[in-house]
């Protein structure tokens, strides 16, 4: 072992050497100079004994290339690869130049000239020639010292993991040598190619019906990991205690052959409370809204009730309104399951969406008795056709008995508000087609509130409606962690938290190599492909790359047929790990899952127990374990130092208005017109009394007895077609993989999406997996992409501008000692990416290139108020940042918007500063004007109505702002005041005393100087370039 130790010495030395110029690579052919006797069993050796500390794999040669034209060269298999051995356990940190530096040169002179000597010509200077003249003055800005420290630290490992062989042989009885031990053991690495991860065939291989996870140990593994450094937050450790189940009774005798059939495919024997509760409420005739836990069996409730009257009567029919295609799909899997087993007919159930072949779809109208559907398909397809010789669905709803809308609380803000419309022209049509007897069943797991919203939903009246919100289900302890990311330097603040894909990346290896079903929630798609990507590649270098099969990401953009793979695999226990964006958040049954763990915390506290739920569903009531991982954002560190709210604070609360909203209800009467003709007297019931002022919009058809009103000329014979109720309708660009001349379509990616993520010469991520996007058509709407088997990725360089076009109101705010301008009208907000960025695997740049694409315009409505210069000074004048204070008053006033205006988080969207801009060392040339600007994310150039409503009650805001932001109790801004999780920028370019000082001076607040800190901020780096005018 001595010799090994020696060559080990020998490489080490070397390989640190190199770390230090960026130019020369780790390359197996290159380190074997480090000693005579090296062979590749060595470095095979190594690797074995240090898993997590080497990386010993094939990697494309050409992706270190610097020139841009070489990238499309790059082989699809074989002639490129090259061998590389590299140290993954930590970096070197640059050091500031010095006297010592000279003394420090020398030492490593004889080094340098050996490398010079007998490394590999051909890939000494594969990065930009232009480029390493610069890298070579920073190179060695690095401290001898250190250099020394890590490759020390390096050895001793080295010896440690010796010792632990000599007594892992020992117990084992082993009689060979250390060395022979090896031999046996190692893997030479082998050219790699390339694997379709859809089509491997996995096995059951997970701990799906085996002994209950000890959650309890898994974090004490976790948390005494070298890695671990204290990510815990004080009091970051929570638990929820574990609940017994409490069991009901019927207040009527029910179906024996559909409690029967509960019992054969489910495995229900007896019914919760809540499942009870609800049952005889429907009994009774009631509608009924249930609010409990996920995985507390709230499916059965309406799926009993729909059963029971497809056997009672012949001619029932059920609606199922689902908010997402992959949730109806999969209770339409368990409700046809159960309709099998009672022998009705394999066609009974069906799925009637944007997917469902036109060949079909009359088939379904005739013959179906249950639809499941969506909002989407409600309103331009069901509702539409309802006229006696056009199609079937007048008698499916004249026979209509039970109307079921899942997970309610996805129907909040701009979109809740069309589908309240649409769900009261549903009851308007049951009415006139003399359909009196529907019931409808509502339910949710994170709901606040919910007999309102379900009121408002529907337009029901509160009292014909029961709430169910006391579970009875039983479930064991919930584990909870707040967990945050490290600071890159760990005593210096200001050097900003690590990413959180790093930390999820270790936490998701770590549960995947105990065999813990574990699912991990991203908050963009972007972060879900680096994950995925990361885990796989983490295994590759600790020498399990057997457990890459295991793990697979879901998100949108990806196909339907790979989404229902995806599913299928995890909920046969085919997969342990699976990476995702809140596609997964609703109750998509994908099994029993152990662990979540969200990597930064979502869009709202709602969202987080939606995930959160999504594990410790086991019916054994074992516990589960949920992680959240805070980003460096201010939002995700406000819920770091409070992490109690997470569990504590109520749910945000759900506001829709499709009684108020002008012009979503002036949209749905004119399709409700070419439904039926509107009748005031009848109509005011469903769509409030703004009809009477809608009605000058429509037709009228007088007759001797009553009025009619019929849909304006403006509108086409389907009126539905021309209102969008989820936004601009954007076309697909086909992402097609040309690898090996496949010509497969692995992704649908959107238009708007489309200069972010396939730009030619970019790497393009599916499944973890890199691409480069060869070619992008925008005739064809087609991007053309290869595998490649690179170490580096790209990242898009971009800015978004908000500007006015015309005003067509102006008011002024209160002008005391101030006052500001407020304009609404038409406003664009234009979308460029003008490059891209090609990063390594530690984040930094190798390269930046220009691209040249057509920006994304979006047309709309908004308004915007101009700062006066006198208010700017005052800022300059307490060296605060502009753009922060711009930024953060923005942020204030949009956390403000929904006391006064129906919208969620991005509806409304604003300018948010990016920090590469903003702290740039040289001077931009894209300077914003001193304004506040606000747009409607969706409704084209008519706008959603958000912003219009917005400008009417723009001082209440205002000044709602200003006490929020003074009375908020933190320094720099947080999420009560100036953050948002919807920001763009994530929060990075804030002041919350220079919004102090816009906000009150729009609206001539005086302002106490004591309490406006001065600058500048410590939360930003001091800005070295004017970006504001």
């Amino acid at each position: 072992m001595d010799q090994l130790f020696n060559v080990f010495k020998s490489v080490n030395t070397l390989a640190t050497f190199m770390r230090c110029r960026k130019h020369v690579l780790p390359t197996v052919k290159n380190l074997k100079c480090a000693h005579k006797d090296i062979t590749d069993a060595h470095f095979a050796m190594f690797k074995y004994l240090l898993p997590d500390d080497i990386s010993y794999v094939w990697v494309d040669s050409q992706q270190y290339s610097g020139d841009q034209r070489d990238v499309f060269d790059i082989e699809e298999d074989g002639d490129n690869w090259i061998l590389m051995f590299d140290f993954i356990d930590g970096d070197l940190k640059p050091q500031p130049a010095s006297k010592k530096r000279k003394v420090e040169e020398k030492e490593w002179i004889a080094v340098e000239d050996r490398v010079k000597v007998e490394l590999d010509e051909t890939v000494l200077n594969l990065t930009n020639p232009r480029e390493n003249n610069k890298r070579d003055k920073q190179t060695w800005n690095f401290s001898v010292e250190d250099m020394g420290k890590l490759a020390a630290k390096r050895n001793a490992k080295f010896k440690d993991a010796v010792e632990f062989l000599r007594s892992k042989m020992k117990s084992l009885d082993y009689q060979g040598t250390e060395v022979e031990y090896l031999r046996e053991k190692i893997e030479i690495p082998q050219i790699p190619t390339f694997v379709d991860v859809m089509n491997v065939d996995r096995k059951k291989a997970t701990n799906q019906g085996q002994a209950m996870v000890d959650v309890t140990q898994l974090i004490t593994d976790i948390t005494t990991k070298e890695s671990y450094s204290g990510q815990i937050v004080d009091n970051g450790y929570m638990i929820i205690p574990e609940e017994e189940a409490r069991y009901g009774e019927l207040e009527y005798e029910p179906n024996k052959e559909v409690m029967a059939a509960f019992e054969l495919t489910k495995g229900v024997t007896k019914l919760f409370t809540h499942q009870a509760d609800a049952l005889n409420a429907l009994y009774r005739g009631q509608n009924v809204v249930v609010c409990t836990p996920t995985s507390s069996g709230k499916s059965l409730i309406y799926q009993t009730p729909v059963l029971e009257s497809l056997l009672n009567n012949d001619s029932s029919r059920a609606l199922f309104i689902f908010p997402t295609k992959a949730l109806a799909q999969d209770q339409k899997r368990s409700l046809t399951e159960l309709s099998l087993a009672l022998g009705l007919d394999y066609g009974t159930v069906e799925t009637f969406d944007g997917d469902t072949p036109f060949e079909k779809r009359c088939e379904i109208r005739d013959r179906a008795r249950v639809v499941f559907t969506n909002p989407d398909m409600m309103h331009v397809s069901i509702l539409p056709k309802l006229d006696a010789d056009r199609s079937s669905w007048r008698q499916f709803i004249q026979n209509l008995r039970y109307v079921v809308v899942d997970e309610i609380h996805y129907y909040n803000s701009l979109f809740g508000t069309h589908v309240s419309l649409i769900l009261r022209r549903l009851r308007r049509v049951c009415k006139l087609l003399g359909n009196n007897v529907v019931q409808f069943i509502s339910c949710s797991a994170t709901i606040n509130s919910p007999l309102t919203h379900m009121s408002n939903l529907f337009g029901l009246d509160e009292g014909s409606i029961t709430l169910v919100d006391s579970p009875g289900g039983a479930h064991g302890l919930k584990h909870f962690l707040a967990w945050n990311t490290p600071y890159i330097s760990p005593t210096d603040p200001r050097s900003g938290r690590v990413s959180v894909v790093g930390e999820a990346i270790s936490l998701l290896a770590h549960m995947v190599k105990e065999n813990v079903r574990t699912i991990v929630f991203c908050r963009v798609r972007v972060i879900c492909e680096q994950i995925i990507k990361g885990v796989r590649q983490k295994f590759v270098d600790e020498g399990r790359p057997d457990l890459s099969n295991l793990v697979m990401s879901y998100r949108g953009g990806y196909s339907p047929q790979d989404r229902r793979k995806i599913e299928q695999d995890m909920f046969a226990g085919c997969l342990v790990g699976i990476v995702a964006t809140n596609a997964l958040e609703l109750g998509i049954d994908i099994g029993q899952l152990d662990v979540c763990i969200v990597a930064g915390f979502p869009m709202t506290v709602s969202n987080l127990r939606q995930q959160s739920g999504r594990a410790g569903r086991r019916k054994d009531g074992s516990d589960s374990l949920t992680i959240v991982i805070g980003s460096g954002d201010p939002v995700d560190q406000f819920y770091m130092k409070n992490p109690d709210k997470m569990l504590t604070e109520p749910t945000e609360a759900l506001t829709i208005e499709p009684l108020t909203n002008l012009l979503l209800l002036e949209s749905h009467i004119q399709c409700a017109a070419s439904e039926f003709p509107i009748e005031l007297t009848h109509d005011v019931e469903f769509f409030g009394p703004l009809l009477h002022t809608v009605k000058d919009k429509l037709i009228e058809d007088k007759t001797d007895e009553t009025t009619f009103y019929h849909t304006s000329s403006r509108f086409s014979d389907n009126p539905a077609k021309d209102v969008s109720i989820r936004g601009i309708e954007e076309n697909h660009y086909a992402v097609v993989d040309i690898t090996h001349n496949k010509g497969h379509i692995i992704e649908l990616l959107e238009e708007s999406r489309v200069p972010f993520s396939l730009y030619e010469g970019g790497i393009f991520m599916h499944q973890g997996f890199p691409y480069l996007v060869v070619d992008v058509s925008v005739e064809e709407r087609m991007g053309k992409v290869r595998r490649v088997n690179v170490d580096w990725y790209t990242r898009q360089r971009d800015f978004t501008d908000v500007d006015p076009v015309q005003s067509e109101e102006v008011k002024q705010l209160s002008y005391g000692n101030g006052g500001g301008k407020v304009s609404f009208g038409n406003i664009r907000i234009t979308t460029t990416v003008f490059g891209f960025f090609k990063l390594d695997k530690r984040d930094r740049i190798l390269e930046a290139v220009e691209v040249d694409h057509p920006s994304f315009v979006i047309n709309t409505k908004g308004f915007w108020i101009d700062i006066p210069q006198s208010t700017m000074k005052l800022i300059e004048a307490k060296k605060l940042s502009l753009a922060g204070a711009i930024h953060a008053a923005e942020h204030a006033l949009i956390n403000f918007f929904p006391r006064y205006v129906v919208c969620g988080p991005g509806d409304v969207r604003t300018e948010c500063k990016a920090p590469e801009k903003e702290f740039a060392k040289r001077q931009s040339t894209r300077r914003r004007p001193s304004r506040l600007i606000f747009g409607d994310k969706v409704g084209g150039e008519g706008g959603s109505g958000l912003s219009q409503k917005a400008f009417q009650f723009v001082e209440e805001i205002v000044n709602n702002a200003v006490d929020g932001v003074n009375d908020c109790e933190c320094d720099w801004g947080c999420h009560s005041c100036v953050a948002g999780a919807f920001c763009t920028e994530n929060g990075l370019v804030l002041s919350k005393p220079g919004a102090q000082i816009i906000l009150s001076k729009l609206v001539g607040r005086d302002i106490d100087w004591t309490k406006v800190k001065e600058g500048p901020e410590p939360n930003m780096p001091i800005a070295e370039t004017i970006t504001i005018e």
